[in-house]
């Protein structure tokens, strides 16, 4: 908010401004706030109802996006690869384990993104993140996990000595990882599941044999 007090000649008597005014003219609550939502992983949409029902000024969305395209984006995406190079040059020689899962950007068949994160399993570093349009898979979503793991297993084999790789149940990266008929058979990557997944496939394959017994 800015505030002038102008006399009747025209001449600017008085200036207040609700924040700090950064050198380039913009206002540097606009500009943290802006930048806070994005790397907290927050939603705008969310925060901005939020400020609603309490009655607040909100930066609009098109400074929002603005501020997010101009200084955030390429920032921390090179933020981002300065790390990751470091963590795996510390990781070359060694035989290394991962962890991975998927999410998508909203539920069932709506989701337009996917992203496939993958942590190395003892030091709980993330190595690799995959993301996939909808639109690289033909606009059908229940592959785009698949394809996100694929082009996370082809990035990580070429730059660490991959020995397993720990997941949840998803039937179509299973098979990309079957020892004898996957897509990955010649790297020899042992697939693991993680232990919730582990147990609940196997109780439901236990309740299955019981039914066949009766």
């Amino acid at each position: 908010m800015f505030v002038e007090w102008v006399c009747p000649d025209g001449h600017r008597v008085w200036q207040w401004t609700s924040q700090p005014v950064l050198k380039f003219g913009m206002q540097a609550g606009d500009f943290l706030l802006s930048t806070n939502i994005l790397l907290s992983g927050s939603n705008y949409r969310k925060v901005a109802l939020m400020f609603k029902f309490m009655n607040m000024g909100m930066v609009n969305p098109n400074t929002f996006f603005t501020i997010q395209d101009t200084y955030c984006v390429d920032t921390i995406r090179e933020f981002w690869e300065e790390k990751r190079s470091e963590t795996i040059n510390r990781l070359q020689g060694k035989e290394i384990v991962v962890c991975g899962d998927g999410r998508n950007d909203s539920p069932d068949h709506s989701a337009q993104y996917c992203s496939y994160t993958t942590m190395e399993l003892d030091s709980s570093e993330v190595v690799c993140v995959a993301t996939i349009d909808k639109r690289e898979t033909l606009w059908n979503s229940t592959v785009m996990e698949k394809e996100a793991f694929i082009k996370t297993v082809d990035t990580l084999s070429k730059e660490i000595n991959l020995v397993e790789v720990c997941t949840d149940a998803h039937v179509q990266i299973a098979a990309l990882l079957n020892p004898d008929k996957g897509k990955y058979k010649d790297l020899g990557i042992h697939h693991s599941l993680d232990m919730w997944h582990g147990a609940k496939n196997l109780a439901k394959k236990k309740k299955k044999s019981l039914q066949h017994q009766r």
